[in-house]
C-alpha cells in the first residue's frame, strides 16, 4: 500500500487494529468454504442477467467479482480511501506542524480510530461494489458473512446468495452501463471533502446543495438495487418473500448499544436510504414502467432531488413529456 500520506493515517494501523478487534466468521470446513466461494462467483454472474432483464442496464461485460474475507474487505477499503479520499482531505485537516515523532504517534492514532470503524462494519457487510481503489471497479462480495447471514436468518442458501449478489450487481451495472456516474459522484465528493471543514458546508448554499444532491444519488442507487432484488420474482429466486422478510427484520433488530452504533456509523440513515429510495423507484416504474424510469440516468441534471424523492410525482413532471 502506498505510503504516500503516511503522515495522515497510518494504514497499517487501520488493518492490525481492525483485525484484532473484528469478530471471527462462522465455523465451516475448508470444503464448505471452497464450495461457497465458487458459488458466489457461478451466482455473481448469473445475476447479471437478471439484473439487465430487470434494468435494461447493459455493459457487454461480465462481472470484475472477488470473493473476499472480512480482512480482505478492510484492506481494499483502506486502500481505496488512501487512493481517492486521503489526498484531498488531507490538505483541508489543517494538521499542526510536528515532529517526525509526534506525526508518527497522531498517524498512529488516526489508524486506530479507522480500524476500529473498519472492524465494526466488516463483520456486517455482505458485499459492495466498490470502484476506489480501482478504475473500473470491483464487486466485492464477503463470503463469512453472507454465510453467518442465511445461517442467522435460516433461508436457502443459494436463494440468498443470488439474492446479495442481484444487489451487488446491480450496483455495478449503475456505475458502469451510465458512464457519467462515477466521475459524477467522485467529484461531488471531492466538492466536499475540499470544503475547509463541515461548519463551512453549513455556511455554503453551494455546497449544502452538493451534499442534498449526494445524498439523494445514493438513495436512489441504494433503493434501485433493493427493487432489482425483489423485481426478479420467485421465478427467479423461489424462497424471496420468506428471505425479505426475515433481512427486513434482521436489519432493524438489535439491542441500545448495537442501535447506537449504527447510528454513529451512518447504518440507520443508509436504512433509510434504503427504504426511501426503493419506494420512489417503485411509484415511477409503476407510472411509467422502467424505460421511463431509466431517464434518471440519462445526464446529472435528470437525477432527482431530495424533495423529488419523497414526492416521485414532481420527478415524473419534471422529467416526462406531457402526458
Amino acid at each position: 500500500m502506498s505510503d504516500r500520506h503516511s503522515s495522515f493515517v497510518d494504514w497499517r494501523f487501520a488493518q492490525s487494529t481492525a483485525a484484532l478487534l473484528g469478530k471471527s466468521g462462522p465455523t465451516c470446513t475448508p470444503a464448505q468454504a471452497a464450495a461457497t466461494v465458487s458459488q458466489l462467483r457461478q451466482l455473481a454472474n448469473v445475476a447479471i442477467g437478471h439484473v439487465t432483464e430487470v434494468t435494461g442496464l447493459d455493459t457487454g461485460a461480465g462481472s470484475n467479482v472477488r470473493v473476499v474475507d472480512r480482512w480482505d474487505w478492510v484492506g481494499v477499503n483502506a486502500e481505496g480511501f488512501n487512493t481517492v479520499i486521503a489526498p484531498t482531505l488531507r490538505p483541508r485537516l489543517r494538521l499542526p506542524k510536528l515532529g517526525s515523532t509526534s506525526r508518527a504517534v497522531s498517524s498512529a492514532t488516526m489508524g486506530v480510530q479507522f480500524g476500529v470503524v473498519l472492524a465494526l462494519v466488516s463483520s456486517r457487510v455482505l458485499g459492495q461494489y466498490e470502484f476506489f481503489s480501482a478504475e473500473r471497479g470491483q464487486l466485492l462480495l464477503v463470503a463469512p458473512n453472507i454465510l453467518a447471514a442465511e445461517r442467522k436468518l435460516g433461508v436457502d442458501p443459494r436463494d440468498f446468495r443470488l439474492w446479495v449478489c442481484l444487489h451487488e450487481v446491480t450496483h455495478e451495472r449503475q456505475f458502469t452501463a451510465v458512464p457519467w456516474l462515477r466521475g459524477h459522484f467522485l467529484s461531488e465528493l471531492n466538492g466536499l471533502l475540499q470544503a475547509a471543514s463541515p461548519a463551512a458546508i453549513l455556511r455554503s448554499a453551494k455546497l449544502r446543495e452538493k451534499l442534498s444532491g449526494l445524498g439523494a444519488l445514493m438513495t436512489l442507487v441504494e433503493g434501485h438495487a433493493e427493487y432489482v432484488m425483489d423485481a426478479v420474482g420467485p421465478a427467479v429466486i423461489p424462497s424471496l418473500e420468506p428471505i425479505r422478510t426475515r433481512f427486513d427484520a434482521r436489519r432493524r433488530s438489535g439491542n441500545p448499544l448495537q442501535k447506537l452504533l449504527r447510528y454513529a456509523l451512518g447504518v440507520e440513515h443508509k436504512m433509510r436510504q434504503y427504504v426511501e429510495g426503493k419506494r420512489f423507484v417503485t411509484e415511477v416504474v409503476e407510472a411509467v414502467g422502467m424505460t421511463g424510469f431509466n431517464t434518471v440516468w440519462r445526464e446529472p441534471s435528470t437525477l432527482p432531488t431530495k424533495p423529488e424523492l419523497a414526492e416521485p410525482r414532481k420527478w415524473l413532471e419534471r422529467t416526462q413529456p406531457a402526458g
